[in-house]
């Protein structure tokens, strides 16, 4: 798209028409549908509902096109002072749709030029929304995060191997910091394989308690002398009725593991990013 508009319908997600607002209606006019779950915005971009068509609406609001282009004089995008909130927002607003039922969350600063441009987005990608969110419904999204205390770790496997540092009488510098580095690489090679064993281990007992998984990324260190690893960052696609088993066994595991240095956090809902289908267009990206 070569021309750029002043106002542009920002989409923060896919909803089931009839599950999108309890006891409300949309509107009969698309564009101006009923503001959306309540207040904490600013009324120019008051989140609000449009419905489209096969049953399908969208969450939206509007915003200057420029504020979320990556070129110009006014960058704001690359601005965290500015993005910080924006990303809240976006957060907040998906959660609270959450409430009344599934929802298909689109990636942040998702935008359209168009109604016209929103309605070929839903009429090329109809049956793999409806499908999805008929998947989730009555699911949640929850993260699972495991954490390594490396030192408290490597100092337990070591006790329990029953090495003892070995004497250096005799050796060269060089064969010293040679076996220094091999005996190194050997703890860290037992720390690796306890870890992963462990995780693959708990993994598996969480599956069967959810109706999907997803592994992602592990995330870096905070960068204080004292963090964890990350060493495991999962997704499960729980069940409304199942969560209070699930967040029993991330419990029960995590205190078995703990004093090992080895450690398990449940959070959520959040939000089923993790689950949704690839719809392969971009917006404003022609």
């Amino acid at each position: 798209m070569n021309e750029t508009r002043e106002r542009v319908y920002y989409v923060y997600g896919l909803v089931r028409t009839e599950r999108c607002i309890e006891g409300r209606s949309v509107g009969e006019h698309r564009s101006n549908g009923d503001r959306f779950l309540g207040g904490g915005f600013d009324e120019a971009d008051f989140p609000r509902v449009w419905r489209g068509g096969h049953g399908i609406s969208a969450i939206i609001c509007t915003v200057d096109n420029e504020d979320f282009s990556d070129s110009g004089d006014d960058i704001r995008i690359g601005n965290l002072a500015w993005l910080a909130p924006h990303v809240v927002k976006h957060q907040s607003v998906l959660e609270k749709a959450m409430r009344f039922g599934p929802i298909l969350p689109l990636r942040f600063g998702t935008l359209f030029e168009s109604e016209e441009r929103m309605d070929e987005f839903l009429n090329a990608h109809a049956a793999t929304i409806l499908d999805f969110l008929k998947r989730i419904e009555g699911k949640q999204e929850w993260a699972v995060q495991g954490y390594l205390d490396t030192r408290l770790c490597e100092r337990l496997i070591t006790a329990r191997n029953g090495r003892e540092k070995p004497s250096t009488v005799g050796l060269t510098p060089v064969a010293e910091s040679l076996r220094a580095q091999l005996m190194r690489r050997d703890l860290k090679e037992a720390v690796d394989d306890w870890t992963s064993g462990k995780c693959a281990g708990f993994f598996e007992s969480l599956m069967p308690l959810a109706a999907n998984s997803s592994e992602r990324r592990l995330l870096p260190r905070d960068g204080g002398a004292d963090s964890c690893e990350m060493v495991a960052n999962w997704a499960f696609l729980v069940e409304r009725n199942g969560i209070d088993d699930f967040r029993a066994l991330v419990e029960r595991v995590s205190k078995e593991f703990s004093p090992s240095g080895l450690s398990f956090h449940l959070s959520g809902p959040w939000p089923p990013y993790s689950f949704c289908p690839a719809l392969d267009e971009e917006p404003m990206n022609e």
